[in-house]
């Protein structure tokens, strides 16, 4: 029924990355795992992440652009059935 406060957080956050052999801020690491989700999981273009997240230029979106193998599937299978639909009307 409590609330968590800025230090409990952080000293949960710590102790996980110790767990996992990491040492990234919170900050930065719930940024980059939000991140990667709006390109992962919602199709998210760079161009709106850099909209949303209010950085400077895009090519500092580009850190968070690990795509998952998936994700690189689906968008080329999407590109290969608009490219067959092409080459269908163009016959």
């Amino acid at each position: 029924g409590k609330r968590y406060t800025n230090e409990s957080l952080n000293t949960i956050w710590k102790d996980a990355c110790k767990k996992a052999g990491e040492n990234i801020d919170m900050y930065s690491g719930l940024k980059h795992s939000s991140c990667s989700q709006f390109i992962n999981e919602q199709g998210m273009a760079l161009s709106d992440l850099q909209t949303i997240t209010d950085h400077a230029r895009l090519d500092s979106v580009n850190k968070y652009a690990k795509t998952e193998v998936a994700r690189k599937r689906e968008l080329m299978e999407a590109g290969s059935e608009k490219l067959s639909g092409l080459l269908r009307l163009v016959k």
